[in-house]
């Protein structure tokens, strides 16, 4: 799932450079440069900031994509890996019944044995598919979450630099500490994107419910296993055989 978390250059592409607003402020009033200066930047910054949010939003589907695709993927591993299980285990459930000279009482117990089995192996795979859906739902959730906190923060920042824009250009023309009070607005912009970039990452959610899904996978496998063996010994009882000739997981 290494594809979910990797990192989205947010906020760092939704900036504006602080050296490009200038620093003779008192000689960009008195000539008029002052003006033109925060109207170029705004043009800029406006095309910078609208290219930059769509390309997110489109990073956002394309990701979402990739993970719809590898689940579908790993869906059809699984099935495939239980095909051919199934197939391996009816295999040697034929070859137990195509024994010589099998009393009532053994074909019975090969019968109790492969009903038995394919019980827990039933029982196995479905809390195996629970505890996937569980770990999909969660991830799920946590990208959706994660999506939207940023989505809004990108939108507050387009709002909060805008706003700084209409300011810088109202008092241009008179007010020697506009092009200072627009640089510190918009830096103080970009940073409270970052931290809400930063408060939203995914890494570490991942890794734990990934460890949930591994441990509640662990615990069922460690279930069926110790089931089918109690299965395996009362069959070889029966047959008057070893385990290992009958152990058909």
């Amino acid at each position: 799932m290494g594809v979910l978390v990797a990192p989205i250059a947010v906020a760092g592409s939704f900036s504006m450079r602080a050296s490009a607003v200038g620093t003779n402020n008192t000689t960009d009033v008195k000539s008029g440069t002052a003006c033109v200066r925060i109207t170029t930047l705004q043009g800029t910054s406006e095309a910078t900031i609208s290219s930059k949010q769509t390309a997110m939003l489109s990073d956002f589907s394309a990701r979402l994509a990739k993970v719809a695709a590898n689940e579908q993927k790993v869906d059809q591993d699984v099935a495939t890996f239980r095909t051919n299980l199934l197939n391996n285990f009816n295999s040697r459930i034929t070859k137990l019944e195509a024994q010589k000279d099998l009393t009532t009482e053994q074909k019975t117990a090969i019968e109790t044995y492969k009903t038995n089995m394919l019980t827990a192996e039933s029982t196995r795979e479905k809390a195996v598919d629970a505890a996937r859906a569980t770990y999909r739902s969660n991830l799920s959730t946590a990208i959706n979450d994660r999506q939207t906190a940023i989505a809004a923060a990108v939108t507050s920042f387009q709002s909060a630099v805008t706003a700084a824009f209409t300011t810088a250009t109202s008092t241009c023309s008179t007010d020697s500490s506009a092009l200072q009070t627009l640089r510190t607005t918009v830096k103080t912009a970009r940073t409270t994107l970052k931290g809400v970039y930063a408060d939203n990452k995914l890494s570490t959610t991942i890794s734990q419910y990934a460890a949930t899904r591994k441990s509640s996978i662990q615990a069922t496998d460690q279930a069926f296993s110790q089931a089918a063996q109690e299965y395996a010994q009362t069959l070889a009882k029966a047959l008057g055989t070893t385990n290992s000739a009958t152990n058909t997981q």
